[in-house]
């Protein structure tokens, strides 16, 4: 039950609704399995060049809700 399946996005147009979808399911996840973060940026997108390729950028900033408050920058891209 852990984690995000983002395969069910794999065949959807690079469109807004696509991208909210994604960005709406990360959300729930880190909600759910990870209490002790707040979402800074959560950036979900393709470059113009990249939606005739089918590559999704995902741009995460966390910060830990913990004594250290310590912030992480995460990209993936998904080809």
């Amino acid at each position: 039950q852990y984690g995000i399946s983002l395969n069910k996005y794999l065949f959807e147009p690079l469109d807004e609704t696509t991208y909210y979808l994604i960005r709406r399911d990360i959300l729930r996840t880190l909600k759910k399995y990870f209490s002790l973060v707040r979402v800074i940026t959560l950036k979900v997108f393709s470059e113009a060049k990249d939606e005739e390729q089918g590559k999704i950028i995902i741009s995460l900033t966390l910060q830990l809700l913990d004594e250290s408050l310590d912030i992480f920058d995460a990209e993936v891209t998904i080809a």
